[in-house]
C-alpha cells in the first residue's frame, strides 16, 4: 500500500476522512437508543475490515490509486476517536470492573 498516493491524490484524503467520520456517525447513533455515546464510539475501533478490504482490493486490482490508503486513513480516524472515547468513558465514572 502506497501512503504517498494520498499526497498525489488529495481528494483521497477527503475520502478517508469522510469514511472514518461516517463510521463514527453510524456508531454514535446508539445514543438514540439511550446508550452512552462513548460506548458507541468504542464500537468503531476494529481495524480488520478496512485493512482487509484495502488488501483484497489491491490484490484484485479493484481500487484506484490512493483508495487503499484512504480506507486505512478512515480506520485511523475511527481508532483515534475510539481511543479518546475509551479514556472519556473511564474518566467519567465508568472504570473497568475488577473482581477478586
Amino acid at each position: 500500500m502506497q501512503l504517498q498516493a494520498l499526497g498525489e491524490h488529495p481528494g483521497k484524503i477527503v475520502l478517508g476522512l469522510v469514511l472514518g467520520l461516517d463510521a463514527l456517525a453510524v456508531r454514535a447513533s446508539i445514543r438514540l437508543l439511550g446508550q452512552e455515546l462513548s460506548l458507541g464510539l468504542l464500537a468503531a475501533l476494529p481495524l480488520g475490515v478496512p485493512v482487509h478490504a484495502a488488501t483484497i482490493g489491491l490484490q484484485q486490482g479493484l481500487l484506484e490509486p490512493g483508495e487503499a490508503a484512504a480506507l486505512v486513513l478512515g480506520a485511523l480516524v475511527t481508532t483515534a476517536v475510539s481511543t479518546a472515547a475509551a479514556g472519556r468513558y473511564g474518566i467519567h465514572g465508568h472504570p473497568p470492573v475488577v473482581r477478586p
